[in-house]
C-alpha cells in the first residue's frame, strides 16, 4: 500500500485528476447499467398479455406499452450517454498525454544522474501508461454500452412481439 501511495503522490495534479475522473465515469456507468438491469427485470413479458377479454384490458395494454416505451427510451439514452462518455474520455486521454508531456520531460531531464536516452525512455513509459489507462477504461465502457444496447434492442423486439400477439387476440373483439 505504501508503494501505491508513493506513486500517487509523485504523479502531477493533472494525472491524479484524470485518474479520479476515470473512477468517477466508471462508477457513473455502473450506476446506469444497474438502472438498466432494474428496467429489464421490471419489464419481463412472461404472461402479462395472455388473456384479453374486454376494453379495460385493451386500455391496460395501451398504458403498459406507453410506460414501457417511456422507460425504454430513458435507458437507451443512458446507454448513449455512456458511449458519449467513451469518446470524451478518449479525447481527454490524448489531451492528458500531450499536455503532460512537457512537464514529464522537464521532470525527467532535470535529473542529472540519468542519461538523456534513459530519461526519454522513462517519459515514454509514463506517458504510455497514462494513455493505456484511459484507452482501457474507454474499451471497457464501450463494451458495456454496446452489450447493454443489444439487450435493450432485444427487449424492445420481444415487447413489440408480445404486444402484437395481444392485440391480434383482440381482432375479434368489436371496437
Amino acid at each position: 500500500m505504501a508503494t501505491w501511495f508513493t506513486v500517487w503522490t509523485t504523479e502531477p495534479v493533472h494525472a491524479r485528476l484524470f485518474v479520479l475522473y476515470l473512477v468517477a465515469i466508471f462508477c457513473f456507468s455502473v450506476f446506469r447499467v444497474v438502472r438498466l438491469a432494474r428496467f429489464l427485470y421490471s419489464t419481463r413479458t412472461d404472461a402479462a398479455t395472455n388473456s384479453i377479454s374486454d376494453r379495460d384490458d385493451l386500455r391496460r395494454i395501451g398504458l403498459a406499452d406507453a410506460r414501457f416505451r417511456h422507460l425504454w427510451y430513458l435507458r437507451y439514452a443512458d446507454m448513449q450517454s455512456i458511449k458519449t462518455a467513451v469518446v470524451f474520455t478518449l479525447l481527454l486521454s490524448v489531451v492528458i498525454v500531450t499536455g503532460g508531456a512537457g512537464g514529464a520531460f522537464a521532470n525527467e531531464f532535470n535529473n542529472t544522474n540519468v542519461p538523456g536516452s534513459v530519461a526519454l525512455l522513462k517519459v515514454g513509459f509514463v506517458l504510455c501508461r497514462r494513455l493505456a489507462t484511459g484507452v482501457s477504461v474507454c474499451a471497457i465502457l464501450y463494451v458495456i454500452a454496446s452489450s447493454c444496447e443489444v439487450v435493450l434492442m432485444r427487449r424492445k423486439a420481444d415487447w413489440s412481439h408480445a404486444l402484437a400477439v395481444a392485440k391480434a387476440g383482440l381482432s375479434d373483439f368489436p371496437r
